[in-house]
């Protein structure tokens, strides 16, 4: 009987390793392949000419610390457009999910519209923004026709970043809006009865009760969200493409825009962007450690 049962363990693990092994395969292939290259090439000068390709040790790195300024004002500009887009869209998505919350005809068929966006791919959204508010834009037709003078929606710093932040937030709240929906539909209405009974007012049920009771799932958005925002790259090299003068560069979206194969020029240093690369995620595995660290410690708290 013990050798029946071993034998079909055997059986059952292999069968269970065949079945995950296209997910593996592609995990080794997508993930940790490029990541291993990536830190290789770091090391060397290369320009996708392989006559140019040289090892050149840790001097991208150095010169990522002691002279390219520019990378580290663009973590400022991420921290700003990261910072300004959760501060208009995650209040927004946990309204519109207290909205859809309540009883309402055709609930489904709002959630639904919200989250259409989300659909919709970024480089796209940065298309679709771009034929809006560029100099030579819709906007500025329908501004000229009226009598008007064309505005430079992009002509500084932050109104370029307000338009960003407009378009990313219209790609991707909705996402949020259906987890907050999702968490909201967890707290039992019985709470919400006697709370009322009790005299509680609806202010009071929501930030005594319906916040602390979310805040887990909550925390886990607002991850989600940052997470997002700071991956963001190919709308914004669309629609701005760093206007006006490569101040409105995200980290992502410089190393891409500067760095990649096709997008940068031809004669860019893609080792030194592979050396961005890897410092960044680095530095983000710091973020998210640190924050998920933070989070456990708040729902200690509450």
């Amino acid at each position: 009987m013990k050798k029946k049962e071993i034998k079909y363990q055997k059986k059952h693990t292999l069968q269970c390793y065949l079945l995950l092994s296209p997910q593996i395969i592609g995990f080794f292939v997508f993930t940790i392949y490029p990541i291993l290259w990536a830190i290789k090439m770091s090391l060397y000068y290369y320009n996708t000419i392989p006559l140019d390709t040289r090892f050149v040790g840790l001097q991208n790195y150095v010169t990522m610390f002691t002279e390219d300024k520019r990378y580290w004002e663009t973590w400022v500009t991420t921290l700003e457009f990261t910072l300004m887009k959760l501060i208009l869209e995650i209040p927004l998505a946990l309204f519109i999910a207290v909205i859809l919350k309540r009883k309402l005809k055709a609930k489904g068929f709002f959630r639904a519209v919200y989250f259409m966006p989300a659909l919709v791919g970024g480089a796209i959204v940065g298309v679709i923004f771009n034929n809006l508010f560029s100099y030579l834009g819709l906007i500025n037709a329908w501004i000229l026709e009226a009598g008007g003078t064309p505005i430079d929606w992009y002509g500084t710093k932050a109104k370029a970043l307000l338009f960003l932040v407009i378009a990313s937030t219209w790609t991707s709240f909705g996402t949020n809006v259906l987890y907050f929906v999702a968490a909201l539909s967890n707290v039992s209405e019985d709470i919400y009865e006697s709370a009322k009974i009790d005299g509680a007012n609806s202010w009071q049920i929501f930030i005594r009760m319906t916040m602390p009771m979310i805040l887990p799932t909550f925390g886990t958005i607002l991850l989600l969200a940052i997470n997002g925002t700071i991956h963001v790259n190919d709308f914004i090299i669309v629609m701005t493409n760093g206007a006006p003068a490569g101040k409105t560069y995200t980290v992502m979206s410089y190393i891409t825009g500067n760095y990649a194969p096709g997008f940068g020029a031809s004669t860019a240093n893609v080792g030194y962007g592979c050396a961005l690369s890897f410092v960044t995620s680095l530095l983000m595995c710091l973020f998210a450690i640190g924050y998920m660290q933070l989070k456990k410690k708040l729902e200690n708290i509450y």
